[in-house]
């Protein structure tokens, strides 16, 4: 297989579709699963496009990772502000979870994210 990225975007896609139908009808699973499916299609979406750029062992490659690293780095601080925004700003008991759910959501996505960031950069 050419781009093995393609498969896992295939199937977080139709995981995506089910978990919103499914929630949008009241359905079993529980709120915020949406956001880390959506979070992994995206970021499997974004592979599909950086990974050709990035599994060479050339020059390019290794600057495309270390600018990719730099902006995750930064997309970690940014994180952690929004994360201390909605804490302190909004009463957050009954919502912990669905907090900790979009947050993982944020890093997995911002990860695949940066990557493309760095590949159109270079």
């Amino acid at each position: 297989m050419k781009n093995p990225w393609k498969f896992l975007a295939i199937f977080f896609g139709f995981a995506s579709i089910l978990i919103i139908a499914s929630s949008v009808t009241g359905g079993i699973f529980p709120r915020g699963d949406e956001f880390v499916f959506l979070a992994l299609f995206l970021s499997a979406l974004c592979y599909c496009y950086t990974w050709p750029h990035v599994k060479r062992e050339d020059e390019r490659a290794q600057y495309i990772r270390l600018l990719a690293g730099k902006y995750f780095i930064t997309s970690i601080g940014l994180g952690l502000f929004i994360l201390l925004t909605v804490v302190l700003l909004w009463d957050i008991d009954l919502s912990l979870l669905l907090l900790v759910k979009s947050m993982i959501a944020y890093y997995i996505a911002m990860i695949a994210i940066t990557q493309v960031i760095a590949v159109r950069k270079v």
